[in-house]
């Protein structure tokens, strides 16, 4: 899991997530600051050795841990802001090749089922998303076609590279539409 860690983002189904697969001798890397409710809970759970939790590390070094996981966690709970909200931590999993276990937001599950590039599970429900992360485990062809959906996916429709200049063409445009406007 790599992003901000609070109540409404999983971090509950975070640790029991990685209290379970611990007993599989599966390790749960959980990257991001908690915020002030769930510091206490992450700090024990990581002392417990539930989960290795790193805390904030600057996006580079986020990104290299998860490089070759089993799964990229997005655990959000059904939150009004997260029902429309585009998922960039599901896109960031697939730009990096590696499958995604979500919650069934509308826009994550579109993505998900779309490119075939992971795994939907049910809301607050860490016993799933366990046994999710186990069948990726124990099926190598499928947690590597959905790797490469993702990746794939990412490059070709989810890429700055490719849409930046668009986007920059875009603002452009509208700044210039506003200056003849006034």
């Amino acid at each position: 899991y790599v992003g901000a860690i609070s109540l409404a983002r999983g971090a509950l189904e975070l640790i029991e997530t990685g209290r379970s697969l611990q007993a599989h001798g599966i390790t749960t890397h959980v990257i991001g600051s908690a915020d002030q409710e769930m510091q206490p809970a992450m700090a024990a759970a990581h002392t417990r050795g539930d989960i290795e939790w790193h805390g904030f590390l600057p996006n580079d070094e986020a990104m290299r841990i998860i490089e070759g996981a089993t799964a990229g966690l997005s655990l959000l709970h059904d939150e009004p802001n997260y029902r429309h909200s585009q998922p960039t931590k599901v896109l960031e999993y697939m730009a990096h090749g590696v499958p995604v276990v979500t919650t069934p937001l509308p826009r994550a599950v579109s993505i998900v089922e779309r490119y075939s590039s992971g795994v939907v599970v049910p809301f607050r429900d860490p016993t799933s998303v366990v046994a999710a992360v186990l069948r990726l485990t124990t099926d190598p062809e499928l947690r590597a076609a959905m790797a490469s959906n993702g990746h794939s996916a990412a490059l070709a429709d989810f890429n700055w590279d490719k849409d930046g200049a668009q986007f920059a063409a875009t603002l452009d445009r509208w700044v210039q539409e506003s200056r003849t406007a006034l």
